[in-house]
């Protein structure tokens, strides 16, 4: 195998001068090895005769490398234990599953910037290229974070001139999930870092946390939140009568994987809204 890996150094330095290409494969059935260049891409289209067999763009990635990579067929068809060649000129072939090729990627000025020997897999065309990412990306597809639920006190109607504490009844923790590529395991981490509210009335109040639970069996001086709003005009003129009040909680995502690369995936958000009927009391002089 040390044999393996320093001809497919080799093999990328004969590659970008455009010529015959030369690797020894061997006897070495689902073996892959890869030789990367040209830096990491933000967006990758493996093509072939019959069109384009796969693509990928990072999340939130526009601008950055693109590659355009294929499988590139062996000149004398062979892949056990001789010298081979893959006539980089030739372009890329229709891959068959089960067979040996080698896989070359090249930029946006045409230069080789990747190379992989092995046999083709249809599960992943990508030939393992970005696995972490491409993992880290399919876990938070499956990331399930719930809509919060809205608390407030009083409960039910609010009343003018009356502080408002507002709360998400909810576990302010990480939720992980993770899953795996080409043998690639990433884990993505989800942790709230604020929630939003939007009032209704014109104003928004952030909140760092989910906002403290009023205890009902202490005195209102024995406790305060940091987390409130003062409504100052009652909700009889809204449709239904009431404020539509939303409280959206922002998660900062990361990810690591099992082959040691990480990273961010930006912030993801989830909401609740709920109508919030707002009056005010009047006093009573007999």
């Amino acid at each position: 195998m040390r044999r393996f890996g320093l001809i497919m150094v080799l093999v990328v330095a004969v590659c970008a001068t455009r010529t015959l290409a030369h690797a020894e494969i061997g006897d070495h059935t689902g073996a892959t090895g890869a030789v990367i260049v040209g830096g990491t891409p933000v967006a990758i289209a493996v093509v072939a005769p019959s069109g384009t067999l796969a693509s990928y763009q990072k999340k939130g990635s526009r601008s950055g490398p693109r590659w355009t990579c294929g499988y590139y067929g062996f000149e004398n068809g062979s892949t056990s234990g001789i010298s081979i060649n893959i006539d980089h000129s030739a372009g890329p072939v229709q891959p068959v599953t089960g067979q040996g090729y080698g896989f070359l990627c090249h930029d946006q000025n045409s230069q080789l910037v990747h190379s992989w020997f092995g046999i083709y897999d249809p599960t992943d065309p990508f030939a393992g290229l970005l696995a972490a990412e491409r993992a880290a990306e399919l876990a938070l597809e499956r990331l399930d974070l719930p809509d919060p639920p809205m608390r407030f006190n009083p409960p039910g109607a609010q009343l003018v001139g009356l502080p408002s504490w507002l709360w998400v009844d909810m576990a302010w923790e990480p939720t992980e999930v993770s899953a795996s590529v080409t043998g690639v395991t990433s884990t993505v981490v989800a942790m709230p870092i604020e929630v939003v509210w939007d009032m209704g009335d014109g104003a928004t109040v952030t909140c760092a946390g989910p906002g403290a639970v009023y205890d009902p069996g202490r005195t209102p001086d024995s406790q305060s939140s940091g987390c409130s709003h003062l409504y100052t005009h009652p909700s009889y003129a809204q449709p239904s009568g009431a404020y539509g009040v939303s409280a959206t909680v922002t998660y900062a995502v990361t990810w690591s994987a099992t082959s040691g690369d990480s990273g961010g995936l930006g912030t993801v958000t989830r909401s609740s809204t709920v109508p919030v009927p707002v009056v005010e009391v009047q006093a009573v002089v007999n």
